[in-house]
């Protein structure tokens, strides 16, 4: 499954991820709904959010409690640039979020690195979540700018059509998957 999402200035966002710094941006800011949705408009229907590097002082509230583990692990760990992330919302009448983590690799080289690593601890995780309820997916996506279409992937914790259940089970999915991946050689 391939599917495309659009980033406005997505080279200057490459290039500042990796010189450790803060990067000149828009006023735009991500607000904080209280059910925890984090994007521009602070709502439950508000698809866009502001994307911030590690170095900016807003990178670790943008990212949402339930993910945290993972963005910071694929950062850390597999030296992964991250550009979206949510923790999982539920359904309103415009549809449900599923948990997700949208990485961009550097180059090819680095995408097949990072596809590898994390398709041999997908295959690694250990878990008796019917994947009915909660299918962990990695998904190659494409990232649209003012540049090139670039090759992106998802970490995508999919949701079946049973939020509850989905709810009670994606923490443990994650977290397999998260001490499959810590256990997984990157290659």
């Amino acid at each position: 499954m391939s599917t495309t999402n659009y980033v406005s200035g997505l080279s200057d966002f490459r290039a500042a991820w990796d010189k450790a710094k803060a990067r000149k941006r828009s006023s735009a800011s991500n607000k904080v709904s209280a059910e925890g949705h984090v994007n521009l408009d602070g709502d439950e229907a508000c698809p866009a959010a502001a994307i911030y590097t590690p170095a900016d002082e807003e990178f670790f509230a943008a990212v949402e409690p339930g993910v945290r583990p993972l963005v910071m692990h694929l950062i850390d760990a597999l030296d992964c640039i991250t550009y979206t992330s949510c923790e999982g919302h539920a359904p309103t009448a415009d549809g449900w979020s599923p948990r997700r983590v949208g990485i961009l690799p550097r180059d090819a080289a680095d995408y097949t690195r990072i596809y590898e690593a994390l398709d041999r601890a997908v295959k690694a995780t250990k878990t008796d979540v019917d994947p009915r309820v909660v299918e962990l997916r990695i998904v190659e996506h494409t990232l649209a700018s003012e540049g090139p279409d670039l090759p992106c992937i998802i970490v995508l914790f999919d949701c079946s059509t049973d939020w509850a259940a989905y709810v009670e089970k994606v923490d443990s999915v994650m977290n397999a998957f998260l001490d499959a991946l810590k256990a997984t050689p990157t290659g």
